[in-house]
């Protein structure tokens, strides 16, 4: 059973990240959303501001210098930053779900060469990325059940002497560019089945044969700097293996559960937003010589939107709780991305319908919320891949 109410100390870590949230964030956002290309910039300064806050530390443990918090604790904070801004807090979050990753499968050597300098960085500018999907494959190759080896991700990694040479592309990369450490989704067997020659490698910015491709133009979250990272024949240690080789399964489904549940707390933060500036607006303007608030057919669409809020933020900590509690639980965690992404899209539509036409213009927030909210239901690995993981149609023992 969920143990609530939370703790004194949860909520006033929630207060840092709210405050942080109107602080910080919310004064840039109009000028962060109208930059012509995400090429042009990087928010680096508020950036900085989250990490010293410890944002990117979260899920590390505190002997290494982290804030030894729980899944639960994130979604706290992810839906505050993301009720500011999605692309923000996407930053920032990602890092502390990568770096969960190495707590839970990297060797103690690995998590001293890169979790103890990531807490300990006194520049603030120290953030993990990693590559998963592929320009001519998408997220969905990263699942393939299919046990013809031609299918699934193309990336390779082969063996030589004590290292791996990588080669391949990959794109949707959060952080390309600036990132100081990152990682990949490679096949190490390309005689093998995808979901039986998948490794994850982690290496540093600076490594030789690693290289930045574009940055996509997005139609929102342009502080979520996203773009290609290129592998040119990238000589990588052995000791940079995160997990066994050919059995990165079980460290992907481990961020993909911390992932999808993340997105689902984002989601709802984004339909929070949406739906206290609906609010906002609809106290402030006078139709018929009242506030449309008043009217039953605006008072009930507010009303549904916040049902439908409670509901999926129920879901979001149902699903981190039991990761934290009882182990990951990737069925679970799919299910509350699925819901919570598509709540997010119809609350933000709902919320933009009531400011009428101004609702489609940018001198109000609303067209924003939708454009962010719009890109839960594709982020990562899209819903409907995982609704048929989640249904049993691609089985769950791929995993």
């Amino acid at each position: 059973m969920i143990d609530y109410p939370f703790t004194s100390e949860q909520l006033s870590f929630r207060k840092t990240a709210s405050d942080f949230a109107k602080k910080e964030i919310k004064p840039i956002i109009k000028d962060l959303d109208r930059v012509a290309s995400e090429e042009e910039g990087f928010p680096w300064e508020v950036v900085k501001k989250g990490i010293g806050l410890g944002f990117t530390r979260m899920l590390i443990s505190e002997e290494y210098g982290g804030l030894g918090l729980k899944l639960i604790d994130t979604c706290l904070v992810a839906e505050e930053l993301a009720a500011a801004d999605l692309g923000l807090a996407i930053v920032l979050l990602t890092p502390a779900a990568l770096a969960k990753v190495i707590v839970d499968f990297g060797t103690e050597e690995q998590k001293e060469r890169w979790l103890r300098p990531m807490c300990e960085d006194k520049t603030n500018t120290y953030l993990l990325a990693i590559g998963v999907n592929e320009p001519d494959a998408g997220g969905s190759e990263s699942v393939c059940p299919i046990p013809d080896p031609e299918f699934g991700l193309r990336a390779r990694a082969r063996r030589e002497g004590d290292d791996y040479i990588l080669n391949g592309v990959k794109n949707w990369c959060t952080g390309s560019g600036v990132a100081r450490l990152y990682g990949t989704l490679v096949r190490t067997d390309p005689t093998k089945p995808a979901g039986e020659s998948l490794s994850i490698f982690f290496f540093p910015a600076d490594t030789p044969g690693l290289s930045f491709g574009k940055i996509q133009d997005k139609m929102g979250l342009k502080a979520a700097r996203t773009g290609e990272i290129i592998f040119e024949d990238m000589r990588v240690p052995k000791e940079n293996l995160v997990g066994e080789v050919g059995r990165g399964v079980v460290p992907f489904s481990s961020l993909l559960s911390i992932i999808s549940v993340l997105t689902g707390a984002c989601a709802v933060g984004v339909a929070r937003g949406a739906f206290e500036a609906a609010s906002k607006y609809a106290k402030e303007r006078i139709t018929w010589g009242k506030e449309i608030i008043e009217h039953q057919s605006v008072a009930e669409r507010l009303a549904d939107i916040c049902v439908h809020i409670e509901a999926a933020r129920a879901l979001a900590w149902k699903a981190a709780w039991t990761n934290d509690e009882i182990g990951f639980d990737l069925k679970l965690s799919l299910q509350t991305k699925i819901f919570c992404t598509e709540m997010a899209v119809n609350a933000a539509k709902d919320a933009m319908l009531l400011f009428g036409g101004y609702g489609y213009t940018r001198e109000y927030p609303a067209e924003k919320f939708v454009r962010d909210a719009l890109v839960g239901p594709v982020y990562a690995i899209p819903n409907p891949i995982l609704r048929l993981l989640s249904n049993g149609a691609i089985p769950m023992g791929f995993y």
